[in-house]
C-alpha cells in the first residue's frame, strides 16, 4: 500500500486576485482539510497494521492444522493393506485396461440377464455385497472398482464422467457382453446416465439410487471442497473413514451392523490418498460441466 502526505497550497497562486484574510481563510480550510485527510490516513495506517496482524495469527493458526494434518498422514501411510473383501469369496477378479487404467472387475455367474454395479464415491464394490450373495444365481454379475478405489489403479489426472461411461463399455467388451442393465450407487448412478446417453443400445435398464443429476450453479460448496482436500492428506485416517461413514450411512445401520460398518471403513482407509482425491475431485467437483457437455 503506498500512502502520499501533502499540504494543499494551490489558494497562494491567486494571490493577486484575492484579498489576503479570504486567501488565510481558504488555507487554513485547507490546512483544517488535510489535517483531517492526515489523521484519516493514520488511522488507515494502523487498520493496515492490526490486518497483517490478523492475517500473521491466521497463517500460523493454518500452519499448525498443516503440521497436525501433516502427523496424522505419516500415520497413516499412502494405501494401507486392502481388507479381504466381502465379495472376495464369490466373485472372480480380473484387472481390465481402459483409458482410465486397469479396472477392477469382480464376476459372478455363468448365466442369465448380465447387471453392472458402479459404486459410490469413496467405496468400492464390496458395498454390494448382499446383492452378489442374492442374484448371483440369477444372473451374471459384473462389478466395477471405481478408479482410485479398490483394487482399481489410481488415478493420476482428473477424468470426466464421460470416460468413466466409456471405460465401463471398454469392460463390457473385454468380457464379451453386449447389454447391461445397470445399478449405480451416487457416482455409480451418475456415470449410468452417461453411459446410457453414450451407448443406448447397451442398455436394457438402470437402476439410479442417491443419484445426483447436476450440481447448484454457482458450483460446488465449501463442503465438497474440504472433502477432496481431506481425502488428499487424512484419507486414511480413522476420523475421515468414520465421517464418511456417518455422510453416507444411517445411525440405526451403523448401530446395528458394526461388522458390515467395520469392513466398509476399513476398505476406505485402505485405499491410496492421492487417487482419492483426484477421483473425488473429479465427481464432486467437476461433474457439471461433463453433464453439460453430454447433453449438447
Amino acid at each position: 500500500m503506498l500512502l502520499s502526505f501533502g499540504w494543499n497550497i494551490r489558494p497562494y497562486h491567486y494571490v493577486s486576485q484575492v484579498s489576503k484574510q479570504v486567501l488565510l481563510g481558504v488555507f487554513i480550510v485547507s490546512l483544517r482539510i488535510n489535517l483531517m485527510q492526515a489523521i484519516n490516513r493514520r488511522h488507515t495506517i494502523m487498520t493496515t497494521f492490526q490486518w497483517i496482524a490478523l492475517r500473521r495469527s491466521t497463517a500460523l493458526v493454518t500452519a499448525s492444522m498443516l503440521v497436525q494434518v501433516g502427523a496424522m498422514a505419516q500415520q497413516h501411510p499412502a494405501a494401507a493393506t486392502a481388507p479381504v473383501s466381502p465379495i472376495a469369496a464369490a466373485t472372480t477378479t480380473r484387472f481390465i485396461p481402459t483409458r482410465l487404467g486397469r479396472l477392477a472387475v469382480h464376476t459372478a455367474g455363468d448365466t442369465g440377464p448380465a447387471v453392472l454395479f458402479w459404486p459410490a464415491v469413496f467405496s468400492d464394490s464390496s458395498i454390494y455385497a448382499a446383492q452378489v450373495e442374492a442374484l448371483r444365481r440369477r444372473y451374471r454379475l459384473v462389478l466395477i472398482d471405481g478408479p482410485g478405489f479398490g483394487r482399481s489403479d489410481v488415478p493420476t489426472r482428473p477424468f470426466t464422467m464421460e470416460s468413466c461411461a466409456d471405460a465401463a463399455a471398454e469392460v463390457l467388451d473385454e468380457l464379451g457382453l453386449q447389454q447391461v442393465t445397470w445399478v449405480g450407487t451416487s457416482w455409480g448412478g451418475i456415470v449410468g446416465v452417461h453411459f446410457a446417453m453414450r451407448h443406448p443400445q447397451r442398455v436394457r435398464g438402470l437402476a439410479l439410487m442417491n443419484t445426483p443429476f447436476d450440481m447448484p450453479a454457482e458450483g460446488p460448496g465449501f463442503s465438497d471442497r474440504m472433502v477432496v482436500w481431506a481425502a488428499r492428506w487424512i484419507g486414511n485416517a480413522d476420523l475421515y473413514a468414520n465421517g464418511v461413514a456417518r455422510s453416507f450411512l444411517p445411525e440405526a445401520w451403523r448401530n446395528n451392523r458394526p461388522d458390515e460398518l467395520l469392513a466398509f471403513t476399513s476398505a476406505l482407509k485402505a485405499n491410496n490418498r492421492e487417487g482419492m482425491a483426484v477421483a473425488s475431485r473429479s465427481v464432486l467437483l467437476h461433474r457439471r460441466r461433463d453433464w453439460q457437455s453430454d447433453q449438447r
